[in-house]
């Protein structure tokens, strides 16, 4: 069975040798909706992201939200950005809204940006796994041709399992 994200990223934060900082990106609603299963575990290992995205209450499509989570070797850390590119309007969920998700994505890329500038970790990785996208399987597998095309050549590590 393969280890979760959380042990993964973990497992990265806190190498001495191999690590480097880690941003877990989950897409999510404009509302606060904390319901998925990705979005649960996220919230029992971390509550804090929770209180953070619902600090705005509403949420504009294309916003992100970081957080750092957890701090490992050095300057090394787990980030959390909630990435807003899903529109719920009432009770009707919306699937991706791809403009949105682009703006999110090229989002993080800059926030990936300041921390080379600022803290020089080893390496920067992004982990996406198909529970934080929460989309169907085509989705996915945009949303990641989408990523990989964003991050190319940025030094940007992307995982996707």
């Amino acid at each position: 069975m393969m280890k979760n994200i959380f042990e993964i990223c973990q497992n990265v934060i806190n190498s001495k040798n191999n690590g480097g900082t880690v941003i877990i990106p989950h897409i999510c609603d404009n509302i606060c909706n904390f319901n998925t299963e990705f979005e649960r575990r996220l919230i029992s290992i971390y509550p804090e992201v929770k209180i953070n995205y619902e600090l705005n209450g509403k949420l504009t499509l294309g916003s992100c939200k970081f957080l750092s989570v957890a701090k490992g070797y050095a300057d090394q850390e787990l980030i959390v950005a909630s990435l807003i590119a899903k529109k719920k309007y009432k009770n009707v969920n919306r699937k991706i809204y791809f403009p949105a998700l682009l703006q999110c994505l090229l989002s993080v890329k800059n926030y990936a940006k300041i921390i080379f500038d600022t803290k020089s970790p080893k390496t920067l990785q992004i982990h996406l796994t198909k529970k934080n996208i929460n989309s169907s399987n085509s989705e996915n597998q945009f949303v990641y041709f989408l990523a990989e095309d964003v991050y190319m050549n940025s030094g940007i590590d992307l995982y996707y399992y």
